[in-house]
C-alpha cells in the first residue's frame, strides 16, 4: 500500500480510492450488489433507507453542475478557484463541462454507481464519502446524511462552508472524471492553492466543490460569497 501524507490518496494494488476527510487506512475491496432504483442505474440496496435523500441529492448535484458549467465562462471566478493554470492538465473548465454531463436519471452508460454499504470499509470517523475509481463507485458514509440540501446555500449555510450533500457529490465526481486528489479541504485552502499553486488547485477535488457552490451562490443571490442570512 502506498500512502501519501500530503494527498491523502491511497493506492491499493489496482484499486485507487479518494475520500472526503479520509483517514490513512485501507483494506481490499469487495463486490457490490446493486439494484435499479426509480430508473436510476446501479444504486446499491444499502442506500434504500436513505433513498429519498439520495435521489434529491443526486438531482441537486446535477443542478449544481449545470450552474457551474454556465459560470465556467466567468474568467474571474475560474481564476479565483483555479489560478493561472494556462495549458496545464486537467483543464478545469473542461473538467467542469465533463462533470456537467452527470445525469441524475442515469440514462447514460458509464455513470458511477452509488453505494451506502461501505464496500471498502473506509467509513471511519470523519469520513463523509469516498470514490473507488477502479470500480466506478461513490460510497456515502453515515456522516453524509447530516449534510443539508442545496437550497440551504445562502439560507442557513454560507457558500464557503460546503455543508451540502450535492457539493460532496461534486467533490467525489471530480475524482471519477478527472482523477483529482485530496490535497486539502475547505475554502481557505482551495483559495490558497489557486493563488499560489495552480497545478495543485486544478488537481484538488475541493476546488471543484467550492467553485460549484460559489457558482450556485452567484446564480442565486448575485454574490459568490453570500452569507447565510441573505435569503430569509
Amino acid at each position: 500500500m502506498k500512502i501519501s501524507s500530503i494527498l491523502l490518496g491511497i493506492q491499493m494494488g489496482a484499486c485507487a480510492v479518494n475520500a472526503a476527510y479520509l483517514k490513512q487506512i485501507g483494506r481490499h475491496g469487495s463486490s457490490i450488489t446493486t439494484t435499479r432504483n426509480q430508473a436510476r442505474a446501479d444504486v446499491d440496496q444499502s442506500c434504500d433507507p436513505h433513498k429519498d435523500e439520495l435521489v434529491q441529492a443526486m438531482d441537486e448535484a446535477e443542478t449544481l453542475l449545470s450552474i457551474a458549467k454556465y459560470h465556467s465562462n466567468d474568467a474571474n471566478l475560474v481564476a479565483k478557484y483555479f489560478g493561472n493554470f494556462e495549458n496545464q492538465q486537467p483543464n478545469p473548465v473542461e473538467t467542469i463541462q465533463a462533470m456537467s454531463l452527470y445525469d441524475a436519471s442515469y440514462a447514460n452508460a458509464g455513470q458511477p454507481r452509488e453505494s451506502c454499504n461501505d464496500p471498502l470499509q473506509y467509513c471511519e470517523e470523519g469520513v463523509i464519502a469516498y470514490s473507488a475509481m477502479d470500480q466506478d463507485v461513490i460510497n456515502f458514509c453515515t456522516d453524509f446524511w447530516n449534510y443539508v440540501s442545496l437550497d440551504e446555500i445562502c439560507n442557513t449555510v454560507e457558500a464557503d462552508k460546503g455543508w451540502v450533500k450535492a457539493g460532496i457529490i461534486v467533490h467525489e465526481l471530480s475524482h471519477q472524471v478527472a482523477n483529482t486528489a485530496d490535497i486539502c479541504y475547505g475554502m481557505d485552502c482551495t483559495l490558497d492553492l489557486a493563488a499560489n499553486n495552480a497545478t495543485a488547485a486544478i488537481n484538488n477535488a475541493d476546488n471543484y466543490h467550492f467553485f460549484a457552490l460559489a457558482s450556485y451562490a452567484l446564480n442565486t443571490t448575485g454574490d459568490a460569497e453570500c452569507s447565510a442570512t441573505e435569503i430569509p
